[in-house]
């Protein structure tokens, strides 16, 4: 599972390796060994101290003042997101319980129901796929799951070979969901359920690989959109439109929204 320091570290690191030097006017003196911004210069740039930035990003500097951490942020070019997901490594978020059930409420049940001619769905903190309405099974359940991970979205985006063929734009979609994941539990107590699904996700190279990208601001719905391949009757393309439920931040409703008449045709086919 992933260590809190760590990802602290890592965040850090390829945040300030994304920042060429020359955006700082920064010319080097020879070869220099970072591909990004050094320490050196994260620290010479935001007016600190070298030393503590250093411990900072190793993950050991406790008790930093919100001024120091807004400096780098500025150096670094967090978004509103990367900074969200920073104060929450620095433990400056409030943290959900993780030992109690998630439970949907009928209210949203109902509503997910309510949908007729889009899917939708509820998911939890780790993407299990709560309840559905008929059109999001027939999109995406070709056949009953037979375990609780088959109802995992992310699991199947990863390690479901036939879902993973069925998304044209299979790395868009990976890269978006590996950033929510570690959105919504990356600095948080981590459940068993959640070490466990990381330890089946860690396997597969790709997550792996996009895992370690420590991106966090991939998370626009309006950046692009979704394509899907449905048997028998071809090609959706749609908008995923996320909804926080804000008595219960380990929930959040998804509805799939069609992004051209002859998606939107099919779809209505769908929940015919």
């Amino acid at each position: 599972m992933p260590d809190t320091y760590q990802e602290l570290k890592r965040f850090l690191k390829v945040r300030r390796e994304k920042i060429a030097p020359s955006d700082y006017g920064l010319v080097a003196a020879g070869r220099r060994r970072s591909r990004g911004l050094t320490r050196e210069d994260v620290a010479q740039l935001a007016g600190v101290s070298y030393k503590w930035y250093s411990l900072f990003e190793s993950g050991h500097a406790r008790g930093v003042s919100r001024k120091f951490v807004d400096r780098v942020s500025a150096v670094l070019r967090l978004s509103s997101v990367e900074r969200e997901h920073l104060f929450a490594l620095l433990g400056w978020a409030n943290s959900q319980r993780v030992d109690t059930p998630v439970v949907v409420p009928a209210p949203l049940q109902k509503l997910v129901d309510a949908q007729r001619h889009m899917p939708a769905a509820i998911y939890s903190n780790i993407f299990d796929v709560l309840c559905a309405n008929a059109l999001y099974r027939r999109m995406f359940e070709k056949k009953p799951a037979r375990t609780a991970r088959e109802r995992n979205k992310i699991w199947k985006i990863f390690l479901d070979p036939e879902t993973r063929r069925r998304w044209r734009n299979w790395e868009s979609v990976a890269r978006r969901v590996v950033c929510e994941l570690r959105y919504l539990n990356g600095a948080k107590p981590q459940s068993p359920e959640f070490q466990q699904l990381f330890s089946e996700l860690h396997a597969d190279p790709d997550f792996r690989r996009l895992w370690n990208e420590a991106d966090v601001d991939t998370l626009d719905p309006t950046k692009e959109h979704f394509e899907f391949d449905v048997p028998k009757v071809g090609t959706l393309q749609f908008d995923a439109i996320p909804l926080t439920i804000p008595d219960n931040p380990r929930l959040f409703f998804v509805v799939l929204m069609p992004c051209n008449k002859a998606s939107q045709t099919a779809m209505s086919r769908l929940s015919g």
